[in-house]
């Protein structure tokens, strides 16, 4: 997998490897949630937004895993439960 920035390349790997929390906010420059999925065994990505960027007040990448990971739980919602017919 290659991860580019500005046409550049970024990372170059196995996307374990490459989809990192510091590689994806340094290309992306916004703050992110990295995870790997349980059930699956692939890598997740959830941007951050606006209201946790404000929230922690920071610029892109000051965040630690554990942190982002900390305010993600501490914003998130629970969606409205819908029925499919």
């Amino acid at each position: 997998m290659a991860l580019l920035k500005v046409g550049r390349l970024a990372r170059l790997g196995v996307p374990a490897e490459v989809i990192t929390y510091g590689a994806v906010t340094e290309v992306y420059e916004t703050e992110v949630y990295v995870d790997v999925n349980d059930v699956t065994g692939a890598v997740n990505v959830l941007p951050l937004g606006r209201a946790y960027r404000e929230a922690c007040g920071a610029e892109p990448g000051v965040l630690g895993a554990h942190e982002a990971a900390a305010m993600a739980a501490e914003f998130r919602r629970p969606l409205p439960h819908r029925t499919v017919n």
